[in-house]
């Protein structure tokens, strides 16, 4: 039973992708990891193409109608992701709740004071999940507050080592950010009514509940309008016009808008109405801010998004809005209308996957360069996925949130942020390098 419920947790944070998680704490030899790439992504950009489209107008529009399909799914007969545990049958659903609850009570983990998790606080938690009255609603909902899908209903953090302070890279409750404006299917609401498990279409998770709203089939009708907008400005403040509660909007976001402005778009803005109701706002915001959903596929609308991901700190399951590595890839192909799980090794299966297991460091290096498409091409592998963006000085250039190589002796070159790098880097450290990984392979995306 043991092993099970070790297993079973791990499945799930794998789904995430993590570069490295064993390397969560560093060691006492840690050193920066060497990077002789510029992070100016425009650097590997040849000026004359990067207008060109690296996928067909009409590929995209094929791409971007699957997206909208994709992001109202928690809205239409299924509710959400049908998958395995994560299905619409409510025991599989109750069995993972309690098998992560189970797993919880085993291993508690550290907070951010450096101290082991009590048995109390594990039991404070299954008290508030109501797990005996699963489910106890069933709902159709709207994120309207930018917020953060929690395994369970805690804001405390389970860490995998002692550690110590507020700023923590690894908390294995965090799943991932959810934006504004994210419809989602409401499942359970907790005894003290502060947190609600949802559905989204990619996973399933405990929100805030004062996060969410409900929604009735006149909202869904005035929201779905059918033209819709992407964030391309990191970061962003939006302030709707009947409201003070200005949001940050972030790269990733796609909200629908009623019509064109002088300057850009009438943007619809869910928000809590009466009742956990909930309403539309407006908001004008500039075209600096938004574009019309997808944007162009070209080099250089791509280097326009990187570009502001560049630095990006590394944070497990979108902590503190940041990203992991298949989360970063999400934030870039969403303004493309390029959908994406939220798991790397599900990334690499949504392209023609070519897995280059038998191939020599070498021989990989130049297939990506031969075949590699810049932009359109992951390179993943086991637990890390990265983006192709081209070649500098002959070497194969990746896009990555890397959080670190592991260095001989138990050594750890750390890189902690969102990085342009060879496939080799760490090699002059003597890592162990992306392309030496036995799962090393290659999915392009689009046609």
């Amino acid at each position: 039973m043991a092993r099970a419920k070790t297993r079973l947790h791990f499945i799930i944070l794998s789904l995430l992708g993590a570069a490295f998680l064993s390397a969560v704490s560093l060691p006492a030899n840690a050193q920066s990891l060497r990077i002789s790439t510029p992070q100016n992504i425009n650097a590997l950009i040849n000026p004359k193409a990067k207008n060109t489209r690296v996928i067909s107008v009409l590929s995209q529009a094929i791409d971007s109608k699957h997206y909208i399909k994709q992001l109202f799914v928690p809205w239409g007969k299924s509710g959400g992701i049908t998958y395995g545990m994560f299905s619409n049958q409510k025991l599989n659903i109750l069995h993972l709740e309690r098998s992560q609850l189970s797993f919880l009570s085993g291993s508690p983990g550290w907070n951010q004071y450096g101290k082991r998790n009590g048995k109390a606080w594990v039991q404070s938690i299954a008290k508030n999940m109501l797990l005996v009255d699963y489910s106890n609603t069933d709902q159709l909902g709207i994120a309207v507050q930018n917020t953060y899908l929690r395994q369970l209903p805690t804001m405390g953090p389970r860490l995998n080592t002692r550690s110590s302070g507020q700023r923590y890279h690894f908390d294995t409750l965090q799943i991932s950010s959810v934006w504004i404006g994210t419809p989602v299917h409401i499942l359970q609401i907790s005894q003290d009514q502060q947190w609600a498990l949802i559905k989204t279409v990619w996973m399933i998770g405990w929100v805030p509940y004062n996060a969410i709203a409900v929604v009735d089939s006149d909202f869904i009708t005035e929201y779905q309008t059918g033209h819709y907008a992407a964030v391309v400005d990191n970061q962003s403040t939006i302030t709707p016009s009947n409201s003070d509660d200005a949001f940050t909007a972030y790269i990733g976001s796609v909200l629908p808008y009623d019509k064109t402005t002088s300057d850009g778009y009438d943007i619809l803005v869910p928000e809590m109405g009466s009742n956990h109701q909930a309403i539309i706002d407006h908001a004008d915001v500039s075209s600096t801010i938004v574009n019309q959903f997808p944007i162009a596929a070209t080099p250089g609308n791509f280097a326009r998004i990187i570009q502001q991901m560049m630095g990006e700190p590394y944070d497990w399951g979108g902590l503190h809005h940041n990203s992991d590595c298949s989360g970063m890839m999400m934030k870039i192909f969403t303004p493309f209308g390029i959908w994406l799980p939220r798991s790397s090794i599900a990334q690499a299966s949504t392209g023609q996957y070519v897995p280059l297991r038998r191939k020599t460091v070498l021989q990989r290096q130049k297939y990506l360069l031969k075949h590699g498409v810049p932009f359109m091409t992951l390179v993943y592998i086991n637990g890390h996925i990265m983006l192709y963006v081209g070649k500098y000085h002959g070497q194969p250039i990746i896009f990555h949130n890397l959080w670190g190589l592991a260095l001989p002796h138990r050594g750890f070159a750390f890189a902690g942020k969102a990085v342009l790098t060879p496939v080799n880097v760490g090699a002059s450290q003597r890592a162990d390098t992306i392309v030496q990984r036995s799962t090393f392979g290659i999915s392009n995306l689009g046609n």
